[in-house]
Protein backbone atom coordinates (compact mmCIF):
# COMPACT_ATOMS: atom_id res chain seq x y z
CA UNK A 1 0.00 0.00 0.00
CA UNK A 2 1.28 3.42 -0.83
CA UNK A 3 2.49 5.84 1.61
CA UNK A 4 -0.52 8.15 0.59
CA UNK A 5 -2.90 5.19 1.27
CA UNK A 6 -1.51 4.64 5.05
CA UNK A 7 -2.04 8.17 4.94
CA UNK A 8 -5.74 8.20 4.45
CA UNK A 9 -5.85 4.88 6.29
CA UNK A 10 -4.85 6.76 9.82
CA UNK A 11 -6.91 10.13 9.21
CA UNK A 12 -9.92 8.00 8.65
CA UNK A 13 -9.54 5.74 11.61
CA UNK A 14 -7.33 7.43 13.90
CA UNK A 15 -9.53 10.89 13.02
CA UNK A 16 -6.18 12.59 12.83
CA UNK A 17 -5.47 14.86 10.11
CA UNK A 18 -1.64 14.45 8.73
CA UNK A 19 0.50 17.37 7.30
CA UNK A 20 2.92 16.66 4.63
CA UNK A 21 5.72 14.03 5.44
CA UNK A 22 8.58 15.38 7.06
CA UNK A 23 11.77 15.97 4.30
CA UNK A 24 13.52 13.14 3.76
CA UNK A 25 11.42 10.74 6.20
CA UNK A 26 10.49 7.79 4.97
CA UNK A 27 7.09 6.28 6.06
CA UNK A 28 8.21 2.52 8.15
CA UNK A 29 7.44 -0.12 5.57
CA UNK A 30 6.26 -2.97 7.85
CA UNK A 31 6.02 -6.33 5.68
CA UNK A 32 3.50 -8.78 6.05
CA UNK A 33 2.63 -10.11 9.91
CA UNK A 34 4.26 -13.64 9.83
CA UNK A 35 4.64 -14.27 13.24
CA UNK A 36 4.10 -18.01 13.64
CA UNK A 37 1.01 -19.94 13.98
CA UNK A 38 -1.32 -16.66 15.20
CA UNK A 39 -1.33 -15.76 11.25
CA UNK A 40 -3.04 -19.30 10.53
CA UNK A 41 -6.67 -19.11 9.37
CA UNK A 42 -9.44 -19.50 11.85
CA UNK A 43 -9.31 -23.18 13.42
CA UNK A 44 -11.63 -25.54 12.10
CA UNK A 45 -14.70 -27.23 14.72
CA UNK A 46 -13.95 -30.95 14.95
CA UNK A 47 -15.97 -33.23 12.60
CA UNK A 48 -17.00 -35.83 15.06
CA UNK A 49 -17.80 -33.71 18.33
CA UNK A 50 -18.77 -36.07 21.14
CA UNK A 51 -21.61 -34.72 22.63
CA UNK A 52 -23.38 -30.94 23.12
CA UNK A 53 -21.13 -30.00 26.40
CA UNK A 54 -18.17 -31.15 24.74
CA UNK A 55 -19.27 -29.31 21.64
CA UNK A 56 -20.19 -26.04 23.32
CA UNK A 57 -16.94 -25.94 25.27
CA UNK A 58 -14.96 -26.10 21.81
CA UNK A 59 -17.09 -23.51 20.19
CA UNK A 60 -16.28 -21.04 23.77
CA UNK A 61 -12.54 -21.89 23.26
CA UNK A 62 -12.55 -20.96 20.01
CA UNK A 63 -14.62 -18.12 20.56
CA UNK A 64 -12.08 -16.71 23.52
CA UNK A 65 -8.88 -17.88 21.30
CA UNK A 66 -10.23 -15.34 18.54
CA UNK A 67 -11.07 -12.28 20.81
CA UNK A 68 -7.27 -13.01 22.23
CA UNK A 69 -6.34 -13.32 18.77
CA UNK A 70 -7.80 -10.01 17.68
CA UNK A 71 -6.24 -8.50 20.85
CA UNK A 72 -3.09 -9.40 19.87
CA UNK A 73 -3.64 -7.92 16.66
CA UNK A 74 -4.96 -4.59 17.65
CA UNK A 75 -1.98 -4.24 19.79
CA UNK A 76 0.47 -4.95 16.94
CA UNK A 77 -0.71 -3.00 14.82
CA UNK A 78 -1.20 0.29 17.15
CA UNK A 79 2.42 -0.65 17.97
CA UNK A 80 3.22 -0.25 14.32
CA UNK A 81 1.60 2.73 13.60
CA UNK A 82 3.37 4.09 16.51
CA UNK A 83 6.57 3.36 15.41
CA UNK A 84 5.81 4.36 11.60
CA UNK A 85 4.85 7.99 12.57
CA UNK A 86 6.79 8.68 15.39
CA UNK A 87 8.49 11.28 13.44
CA UNK A 88 5.32 13.45 12.17
CA UNK A 89 4.24 16.20 13.46
CA UNK A 90 1.01 15.09 14.24
CA UNK A 91 2.20 11.82 16.61
CA UNK A 92 0.49 13.37 19.88
CA UNK A 93 -3.06 13.02 18.48
CA UNK A 94 -2.26 9.67 16.73
CA UNK A 95 -0.92 8.51 19.86
CA UNK A 96 -3.76 10.13 21.58
CA UNK A 97 -5.96 8.05 19.54
CA UNK A 98 -5.04 4.90 18.76
CA UNK A 99 -6.93 3.68 21.30
CA UNK A 100 -9.86 4.23 18.99
CA UNK A 101 -8.41 0.69 17.33
CA UNK A 102 -9.42 -0.92 20.82
CA UNK A 103 -13.49 -0.60 19.86
CA UNK A 104 -13.43 -4.36 18.02
CA UNK A 105 -13.02 -5.99 21.74
CA UNK A 106 -15.29 -3.54 23.06
CA UNK A 107 -17.67 -4.44 20.58
CA UNK A 108 -17.18 -8.64 20.25
CA UNK A 109 -17.07 -8.68 24.33
CA UNK A 110 -17.10 -11.65 26.17
CA UNK A 111 -21.08 -11.59 26.65
CA UNK A 112 -21.13 -14.88 24.09
CA UNK A 113 -18.17 -17.11 26.23
CA UNK A 114 -20.50 -16.37 29.28
CA UNK A 115 -23.89 -17.15 27.55
CA UNK A 116 -21.95 -20.51 25.96
CA UNK A 117 -21.03 -21.33 29.58
CA UNK A 118 -24.41 -20.55 30.97
CA UNK A 119 -25.81 -22.92 27.92
CA UNK A 120 -23.17 -25.93 28.86
CA UNK A 121 -23.89 -25.76 32.80
CA UNK A 122 -27.83 -26.60 32.13
CA UNK A 123 -29.39 -29.19 32.39
CA UNK A 124 -32.93 -27.97 32.08
CA UNK A 125 -34.01 -28.14 28.20
CA UNK A 126 -36.91 -25.37 28.79
CA UNK A 127 -33.66 -23.21 29.82
CA UNK A 128 -31.53 -24.56 27.24
CA UNK A 129 -33.87 -23.61 24.10
CA UNK A 130 -34.11 -20.03 25.92
CA UNK A 131 -30.08 -20.19 26.36
CA UNK A 132 -29.56 -20.91 22.92
CA UNK A 133 -31.65 -18.47 21.10
CA UNK A 134 -29.66 -15.68 23.77
CA UNK A 135 -26.61 -17.17 22.35
CA UNK A 136 -27.76 -17.42 18.60
CA UNK A 137 -28.48 -13.41 19.40
CA UNK A 138 -25.27 -12.65 20.52
CA UNK A 139 -23.20 -13.94 17.63
CA UNK A 140 -25.83 -12.48 14.88
CA UNK A 141 -25.02 -9.08 16.66
CA UNK A 142 -21.29 -9.17 16.25
CA UNK A 143 -21.49 -11.09 12.64
CA UNK A 144 -23.97 -7.82 11.57
CA UNK A 145 -21.08 -5.92 13.34
CA UNK A 146 -18.18 -7.79 11.34
CA UNK A 147 -20.40 -7.88 8.10
CA UNK A 148 -21.42 -3.62 8.33
CA UNK A 149 -18.81 -2.02 11.07
CA UNK A 150 -16.28 0.41 8.84
CA UNK A 151 -13.35 -0.22 11.69
CA UNK A 152 -13.86 -4.04 10.93
CA UNK A 153 -14.13 -3.46 7.61
CA UNK A 154 -10.77 -1.22 7.44
CA UNK A 155 -8.76 -3.08 9.89
CA UNK A 156 -7.05 -5.59 7.30
CA UNK A 157 -6.23 -3.11 4.72
CA UNK A 158 -4.64 -0.84 6.90
CA UNK A 159 -1.33 -0.37 4.95
CA UNK A 160 0.91 -1.16 7.99
CA UNK A 161 0.67 -4.80 8.99
CA UNK A 162 -1.09 -7.81 7.40
CA UNK A 163 -4.06 -8.86 9.09
CA UNK A 164 -6.94 -11.10 9.08
CA UNK A 165 -9.23 -10.09 11.45
CA UNK A 166 -12.49 -9.84 10.01
CA UNK A 167 -12.34 -13.61 8.54
CA UNK A 168 -11.00 -15.14 11.40
CA UNK A 169 -14.25 -13.70 13.48
CA UNK A 170 -16.47 -14.07 10.71
CA UNK A 171 -15.19 -18.18 10.15
CA UNK A 172 -15.58 -18.50 14.51
CA UNK A 173 -18.61 -16.80 14.30
CA UNK A 174 -20.24 -19.41 11.60
CA UNK A 175 -18.67 -21.83 13.47
CA UNK A 176 -20.05 -21.55 16.69
CA UNK A 177 -23.10 -20.49 15.39
CA UNK A 178 -23.41 -24.03 13.80
CA UNK A 179 -22.95 -25.62 17.23
CA UNK A 180 -25.52 -23.70 19.21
Amino acid sequence: MSASARRTWVEQVLQVRLGAPASGAQPNQAGPNQTGPQSQSAPQSQSAPSGAAVRLAQAMLQWNNTRSYVGQQVKKLQETILEATSTQPEYPAIQQNIGNLDALLEVLDDSLTAKLNELRATADESAKRKLSEEARGIVARFQKYAAEDPLMNDIDSNGFLQLDIKSRVTATLADVMKTI
